[in-house]
């Protein structure tokens, strides 16, 4: 005999006994005691228009005018106030005067300027070429105009300062325009004059020092990469900058002076 599955799988042993229905009985609503006379309280208690007043006792809106330009409804204005003024006296009476200007004939006014002024000179010019070049001729040197100064011809003021100072003076300022290898030395000097010769000396053995230190800065390798290195080629610049320019300051000054700090 053939089952069907869901046949077998329909039975139940539970089922097979058939249990008597409960019925649920609910439970009486509870109810206070005090529920009537809280409402007694409460309808005494109780005020109408509490939260949003009285209704508006004036005119009603029509509909068709609602939010239509003056048809609200405007409140009362009842004026209950009255101000009282103190009675003033008036002002007096003023008017605008015009400022009074002085009548003054520009016409008049101008001719008398114009007879005032000077007749322009005219431009002496001189004309270079044949094709007409010309320039001012006063500035130009070809004019007497230095003849005619006040002071042509006169001693310059210098030279009579010069004339009426002291002969003391003017022997100190001699003696001061003297070469210093001819100034007699009386006593010891803190400048010391270097001569031509030391001058020679001097410069030669710079540029000797310069050329040695040229050459060792010429050997330097052509990677520097550590800080031995690098310090010692900005050594080597640093000495050939400071000959370079003890160089130029010899050959620029022919006077030299060496100052002695322990005189």
């Amino acid at each position: 005999m053939a089952y069907d599955e869901d046949e077998i799988w329909e039975e139940n042993v539970v089922k097979l006994i058939p249990k008597p229905e409960v019925k649920f009985v609910k439970s009486p609503r509870y109810r206070s005691v005090h529920s009537k006379r809280t409402r007694e309280e409460t309808a005494r208690a109780k005020s109408a228009h509490k939260t949003l007043g009285l209704p508006c006792v004036g005119p009603t809106i029509r509909p068709s005018d609602f939010l239509k330009r003056r048809s609200g409804v405007r409140p009362a204005v009842s004026v209950h106030h009255v101000h009282y003024r103190i009675p003033l006296p008036g002002l007096p009476k003023w008017s605008a005067k015009k400022p009074q200007r002085p009548i003054v004939d520009f016409t008049k006014k101008n001719v008398e300027l114009a007879n005032q002024l000077k007749a322009k000179l005219p431009e002496f010019k001189h004309v270079d070429t044949r094709r007409g070049d010309t320039y001012e001729l006063m500035p130009s040197g070809l004019m007497p105009v230095y003849v005619h100064k006040k002071n042509f011809g006169e001693v310059p003021p210098n030279l009579k300062r010069n004339k009426s100072a002291p002969a003391s003076r003017r022997h100190e300022r001699s003696s001061r325009d003297v070469i210093p290898e001819e100034r007699p030395v009386n006593k010891k000097s803190a400048c010391k004059y270097i001569t031509e010769d030391e001058r020679a000396n001097l410069l030669k053995a710079i540029k000797k020092k310069w050329s040695e230190l040229m050459k060792q800065f010429q050997c330097l390798p052509f990677l520097i990469d550590t800080p031995p290195k690098v310090k010692r080629k900005a050594a080597l610049e640093d000495k050939l900058k400071q000959l370079e320019k003890d160089i130029e300051l010899i050959e620029n000054h022919p006077y030299i002076y060496v100052y002695d700090d322990e005189a």
